[in-house]
């Protein structure tokens, strides 16, 4: 009876206490915002103690806690401490053991390097994001990505910045007074450039005098021009070099009117051939031009005439002579190898040389000329006038004609400058061989010159542009050719660059076959890797075509196929798949095909049997994979993607030319067409007309002629003179 009494007192008491669904113990007033208020002045709330499992999406040993149950871990399997059931997994409470278990907002204190840090213990990337877009990527190997879709283009780079359409420039280095860029490797390149569209490196200077690039080699300190340059370079024993590897090779070959190469024995730094002239050099100023400058005895400026010449040499007496027949003086005749005859133009020349090296001169004096000629009866002759000498002063109708008779290796004229210590020419002869730091320089002072004359295959007629060229090459096979022989990636036959800004349309090279109609390639191009490559927009006004040996009659037939044009920039993507059992296949595209495209078009074709429900039933996801649905159970479904080409060239292509379909002509473009004929219109009305070709003036053909006696006459009198002081002085009054 006394328990049951006290059962009835305890369910009145919980009756009342639950009326006002709130629990107070010992407190007779729980708090209004609470459901249970335990008082206590010196004990705790004690909540269940319980072992969590290893994997703590697993609720045991709870079984279907509520979301929000709280427990305590005193168990092995998880770090001891509080733990809520957040619904799918334990979460765990911060316990306040004073290890730092996060970063703050405002920064930490008492961090430890090697146990506190930022990042994973796993092998997942790192990613950094701002306006909730990721900006970079560490990734598990230590690589660092910014702005690229998270992938290095290359395996070896460690640290990747990718420009994109909103920031134009990946890396900018800006200092102002120290190294913007600095870059040091201990074997292989410090800085390395690759570009697949315009300029792999760029270098500007700002300055007045500033100069773009500066290499130094020989670890000598670089240098540059007060008044500046595109690049300066400089090194130990050589600013620029060049050289041929074979002992007797040639640094610069070239044989022109179809003539067969020559050179000596020891090689040359360079070795020139042809039947009419082995080198022509013309300049087109008349008050003070040099067609050839050289400098001899280590001198450091060239010297000329006030009234040009020929040929200005800087040296002590390279060359000296003067002929004193107003019609066909020579002014220095040499024949050398004991040859028997010499030969001379008709009109008389500065000097004719004829032998195994057309010509020779030493000065042995600080200030000896090596070489002086005077033709024509000429009144002066013209040497520099600070007495310093020259390699050769040369005045008169030909400022300098060499021939060389020797049929095997013979060379007109050889010519060594920076104090060269050889000569090198062609085993085979050569017009002329020369060695220096530049091997040949040719400067045209008209406002139309050309800076390179040259004539070929015995032609009697020379092309040029009226508007001038640096140089203008004309031959019955080859107009021009070259030839790069080095094995590397930089080696260049033959490289067309347009350097002349403003707002026209620069072409670097053209090329232009123009024979009877049906006939003509202006560019040919062959390579085992590309025969054409266009870094950059390709663009043709005809067609666009595939062309191979037909493959029913390759003897006598062409197989030409031709491109489908659009005015979108597409992708396509194609292939064949089988249907399931339930009439649906999953077609995945290309890893690469999400980077590059945008804009999909899908085109579905049944193969053997009607499929009139066939569609697209989920379009392309963000894995590359879209869903054909509707066919027939193992039914072969053709399909097609097509895809607007959006890689970052694209990308770049649009913000750059926005209107990529109809686009206006630019100014100095209206009123021509990239094919006038078709519409009635002449060739000067074309984009590409260069001015057409014109015959230039047929170069002068001069007889060669014997004039042994007459110098056989000159020489014995030159003979009879006391010393060689003397006969300079005989020279002069003559």
């Amino acid at each position: 009876m006394k328990y049951l009494k006290l059962f009835l007192i305890f369910l009145i008491v919980v009756d009342a206490t639950m009326s006002r669904a709130q629990i107070g113990i010992q407190t007779n007033n729980p708090d209004a915002s609470s459901a249970l208020d335990i008082v206590s002045g010196n004990k705790g709330l004690l909540v269940p103690r319980v072992t969590l499992t290893s994997d703590l999406t697993n609720p045991s040993p709870v079984s279907s806690p509520a979301t929000g149950l709280l427990v305590f871990n005193n168990g092995a399997n998880q770090p001891v401490g509080f733990y809520y059931w957040g619904g799918a997994t334990w979460m765990k409470l911060e316990t306040g053991t004073g290890t730092i278990t996060s970063w703050e907002l405002t920064g930490n204190a008492g961090t430890t390097v090697g146990t506190n840090f930022l990042g994973t213990t796993d092998a997942e990337a790192l990613a950094f994001n701002t306006n909730n877009i990721e900006r970079m990527r560490i990734l598990s190997n230590g690589q660092i990505v910014v702005d690229n879709g998270y992938t290095p283009p290359y395996s070896d780079n460690k640290f990747t910045v990718t420009a994109n359409s909103t920031h134009d420039d990946a890396i900018n280095g800006y200092s102002t007074s120290g190294i913007g860029v600095y870059g040091y490797s201990g074997s292989g390149y410090s800085i390395h450039g690759n570009s697949w569209s315009t300029v792999s490196v760029y270098a500007r200077s700002q300055a007045g005098g500033g100069t773009g690039l500066v290499a130094a080699g020989n670890n000598v300190a670089g240098v540059y021009p007060t008044g500046g340059a595109g690049a300066s370079f400089i090194g130990g024993p050589y600013g620029t070099y060049s050289i041929a590897v074979n002992e007797d090779g040639t640094g610069i070959a070239a044989s022109g009117n179809n003539a067969t190469m020559s050179t000596i024995v020891g090689g040359s730094g360079g070795a020139f051939s042809g039947t009419k002239y082995g080198i022509f050099s013309s300049t087109e100023n008349t008050t003070n031009g040099i067609g050839i400058g050289a400098i001899g005895n280590g001198g450091g400026t060239l010297y000329v005439p006030s009234t040009g010449a020929g040929a200005a040499f800087t040296g002590n007496d390279g060359v000296f002579g003067k002929g004193t027949n107003t019609t066909d003086g020579i002014g220095i005749i040499g024949v050398g190898n004991n040859y028997n005859t010499y030969n001379t133009t008709m009109t008389g020349t500065g000097g004719a040389f004829s032998g195994f090296d057309g010509i020779y001169g030493h000065a042995s004096t600080s200030d000896g000329i090596g070489v002086i000629g005077l033709g024509n009866n000429g009144a002066t002759y013209n040497t520099l006038a600070d007495g310093t000498g020259t390699g050769g002063a040369f005045t008169g109708y030909h400022g300098l004609y060499g021939h060389a008779v020797n049929t095997t290796e013979g060379t007109g004229v050889v010519g060594v400058g920076n104090d060269g210590t050889n000569y090198h020419t062609l085993t085979n002869g050569s017009g002329g061989a020369f060695s220096g730091y530049n091997g040949l320089y040719g400067y045209a002072e008209n406002a139309t010159g050309n800076g390179v004359v040259g004539l070929g295959n015995n032609n009697s007629v020379l092309y040029t542009f009226s508007s001038g060229s640096g140089g203008a090459f004309t031959g019955a096979t080859n107009g021009i050719a070259g030839f790069g022989t080095t094995a590397g990636g930089s080696t260049y036959g033959v490289w067309g660059e347009y350097t002349g800004g403003g707002n026209n349309d620069g072409i670097g090279v053209y090329g232009k076959a123009w024979p009877n109609s049906g006939w003509g390639y202006g560019v040919i191009g062959q390579g085992r890797y590309y025969g054409v490559f266009s870094s950059g927009n390709f663009g043709a006004s005809g067609s666009k075509s595939f062309v191979i040996d037909h493959p029913i009659d390759p003897e006598n037939k062409i197989l030409k196929h031709y491109t489908i044009e659009s005015p979108e920039v597409l992708n396509m993507y194609r292939g064949n798949v089988l249907l399931d059992e339930n009439g649906e296949a999953v077609v995945t595209l290309p890893d690469y095909f999400l980077f590059i495209n945008i804009n999909f078009s899908y085109a579905l074709t049944p193969i053997g049997q009607q499929a009139p429900y066939l569609f697209v039933k989920e379009e392309i996801d963000d894995e590359g994979r879209f869903i054909i649905s509707g066919g027939n159970p193992d039914q072969k479904i053709s399909w097609v993607v097509y895809a607007e080409r959006n890689d970052l060239y694209m990308q770049r292509e649009r913000k750059t030319n926005p209107e990529m379909v109809e686009i206006e002509k630019k100014p100095n473009e209206r009123g021509k067409y990239l094919v006038p004929d078709l519409y009635g219109q002449p060739p000067v009305k074309g984009f590409f007309y260069m001015g057409k070709s014109i015959v230039a003036k047929t170069p002068s053909k001069h007889k060669i002629q014997s004039n042994k006696t007459n110098s056989t006459k000159m020489i014995n009198e030159l003979k009879t003179t006391n010393s060689k002081a003397e006969q300079i002085e005989e020279i002069k009054d003559k």
